[in-house]
C-alpha cells in the first residue's frame, strides 16, 4: 500500500512539473466588493521567441473587445512584443477602462497596430524572470466592463510559437472559489488518495 501512494504521489510531482512548465502566465480577473481585481504572475522564455517589436508602450487597464490586459505599472516606452495566437476578444464592450490602483510588473496582452496580438514585457525583462501584477478597477463590474454571457467563468488561452501559454481566467461569482488551475487539482486529489490509503504600439 505505501509503494503505491509513494508512486502515485511521484506521477503527481512529475505532471504538475509539467502542467506549471505549460502554463507559464496566468491572469484571473474576479469580482469584488468594491470593483474588478486582475492578478497576474508567471514567467516567459523569450530565449525561444521570436521578437515582434520593441516600441510598445500602454497604461494599466483593459478593453475586453480589442483585446488588452494591461498589468503592472506603466509602460512609458520601449516595450519588447512576442506575437500570440487565440481570442480576439474577451468581453462584449470595446472600451479601455483604466485600473483605479497598480503595482507589480509591467506586461501586457495587447492588439498591435498591425491587427496581430502581442504578450508586451518590459525592455530589460530577463528570460525566465518571474512576473507578478495586480491592478484593481474601482466601481467597475464584469457586466459594466462587457464581460457578459458567453465571457463568464471562462478560460482564455493565448498561444505562443514556443508552446507557451497567456491564460486570462474569468470569475463573475463575487467571493466564489474561482477555476483551479490543473496542477492544483492533481496534488488535492492525490494528497486526498494518499490520506484514504494512509497559472500599444506606437
Amino acid at each position: 500500500m505505501k509503494t503505491s501512494v509513494v508512486f502515485l504521489l511521484a506521477i503527481g510531482l512529475v505532471t504538475l512539473s509539467s502542467l506549471q512548465a505549460s502554463a507559464d502566465i496566468v491572469v484571473t480577473a474576479s469580482q469584488e466588493a468594491t470593483g474588478i481585481r486582475f492578478l497576474g504572475s508567471g514567467t516567459l522564455n523569450t530565449d525561444s521567441l521570436m521578437l515582434g517589436g520593441s516600441d510598445f508602450y500602454f497604461e494599466q487597464g483593459v478593453n475586453t473587445a480589442f483585446p488588452a490586459i494591461n498589468m503592472g505599472d506603466i509602460l512609458t516606452s520601449n516595450g519588447r512584443g512576442y506575437e500570440v495566437t487565440g481570442p480576439t476578444a474577451f468581453g462584449a464592450t470595446n472600451a479601455f477602462f483604466a485600473a483605479t490602483n497598480h503595482f507589480g510588473n509591467s506586461f501586457s496582452l495587447i492588439k498591435g497596430d498591425n491587427g496581430k496580438l502581442y504578450t508586451v514585457v518590459q525592455n530589460n525583462y530577463s528570460s525566465g524572470t518571474a512576473l507578478s501584477s495586480n491592478i484593481f478597477i474601482g466601481g467597475a463590474n464584469m457586466a459594466g466592463i462587457g464581460i457578459t454571457a458567453p465571457f463568464q467563468n471562462k478560460t482564455f488561452t493565448w498561444n505562443f510559437t514556443n508552446g507557451e501559454t497567456f491564460k486570462l481566467i474569468t470569475q463573475e461569482a463575487l467571493g466564489g472559489p474561482g477555476v483551479p488551475e490543473p496542477g492544483s487539482m492533481l496534488v488535492s486529489m492525490l494528497l486526498v488518495g494518499g490520506f484514504m490509503s494512509n497559472i500599444r504600439r506606437r
